[in-house]
């Protein structure tokens, strides 16, 4: 049924918004490092 292709969605929506929150998160942690020095190039693969 449509409800339950919604609630899929839905959750599918969640994780989405979750990575893309960790993703921000460790690129503003890369830039804060490789501020500080040539540091933050090697985690530029997180």
């Amino acid at each position: 049924s449509i409800r339950t292709w919604m609630n899929l969605f839905q959750c599918r929506g969640s994780v989405t918004l979750t990575f893309n929150r960790k993703l921000n998160e460790n690129k503003e942690l890369w830039i804060s490092r490789s501020s500080q020095g040539g540091e933050g190039i090697r985690f530029g693969g997180l």
